[in-house]
């Protein structure tokens, strides 16, 4: 591949040629490690970007292949090649890496640049599309009084597409199509296919289109996640067994995870929920969790809840966190053999034997 243009967001390597992508995006549009290449599919040339475009087009027809249809997620009569939210987010992600496609999936939220995969509660579809357009057209050179170009010049122009990343629209675009079914290819068409250029719109834009047009349905299942949360009671499990509660918890609040944002007292509220079983011990250990977390918590019940996943806390205390902690408490527990509500079900069903 013979050219004389430099990469803003690639590199050349030593021997296989020039490459896109390979690691987070900073704040200024630059790659965020030197060297990032990690695989051959990240090369731009024309046997490596044919066989790339080969391989997505393929895996968007197959009816094999897993795909996302817009599920939250899946139950026992789903097909066993649908994806659901969290798998497709992976799925999404692992294409973005493969194929060096960051420059399309990291876009700049208040000041600072933020991967859209793990963030798109963040963004909305106007806001993507707006930063996609701003990048289309290189602004002309701006010199100071002595020739040379201001420093803001050199960076509007850099934050713009190079030139291989204008011809990748259709790439990272394929990279989306190729993970979700026909079904919902059909359905985002109909909604969307009025926009100029529906065709040639990047990834990006398209992955905000696959959330915008299962949102309906995503809406109904956190409503429904919401309330089953609401219902868990211990006394519907087994010798009170605090793990497979915590397993359905942890389903549902992944599922809830799909709103802007959850209940700030999401956390608190679980183990509100495992603080009376029959041992004492347990309940004890719970009430101590529970301080921390309600402490955590009472900071951001006058804010903004979206604010309560950056407290330093929230690694320890946040819902998810909470989960864990009931699986460590009680498999400790139980593997001492002390949890007094699994040996009374033990007796009952000897008895009734």
């Amino acid at each position: 591949m013979s050219v004389n243009i430099t990469m803003r967001r690639g590199g050349k390597h030593p021997i296989l040629g020039y490459y896109a992508g390979g690691c987070p995006i900073n704040d200024n549009y630059e790659l965020s490690r030197t060297n990032p290449f990690k695989y051959t599919s990240q090369l731009r040339s024309v046997k490596q970007l044919s066989s790339n475009e080969t391989r997505l087009i393929d895996d968007r027809a197959s009816v094999t292949s897993m795909k996302f249809d817009g599920s939250l997620e899946l139950n026992e009569s789903s097909p066993s090649t649908e994806m659901n939210k969290e798998q497709f987010f992976q799925a999404v992600s692992d294409n973005v890496n493969f194929y060096g496609l960051q420059t399309f999936f990291y876009l700049p939220f208040d000041g600072k640049m933020t991967y859209l995969v793990k963030n798109v509660h963040l963004f909305t579809m106007d806001s993507v599309t707006q930063e996609h357009e701003s990048r289309l057209i290189e602004p002309s050179v701006i010199n100071d009084s002595s020739g040379n170009e201001t420093a803001d010049s050199v960076q509007a122009r850099f934050r713009c597409y190079d030139e291989f990343e204008k011809y990748d629209f259709s790439l990272s675009r394929l990279a989306i199509e190729s993970l979700i079914t026909l079904r919902l290819r059909e359905a985002i068409s109909v909604r969307f296919s009025h926009i100029d250029d529906f065709d040639a719109l990047p990834g990006n834009i398209y992955f905000m289109m696959v959330l915008e047009t299962c949102n309906i349905s995503l809406t109904m299942d956190v409503k429904e996640a919401e309330n089953s949360f609401n219902e868990l009671k211990l006394s519907d499990y087994s010798g009170e067994n605090v793990s497979a509660l915590a397993t359905d918890a942890l389903k549902l609040i992944k599922i809830m995870s799909g709103s802007y944002a959850l209940d700030v007292r999401i956390g608190s509220n679980l183990l509100k929920k495992v603080s009376s079983t029959s041992s004492d011990y347990f309940n004890r250990t719970i009430f101590g969790h529970l301080d921390k977390a309600h402490r955590m918590e009472d900071k951001y019940m006058l804010k903004d809840p979206g604010l309560l996943k950056k407290d330093p806390l929230y690694s320890k205390y946040g819902p998810i966190a909470v989960c864990g902690i009931l699986q460590e408490e009680y498999g400790r527990l139980y593997k001492e053999k002390d949890w007094p509500a699994l040996t009374a079900t033990l007796q009952s069903n000897n008895i009734t034997t």
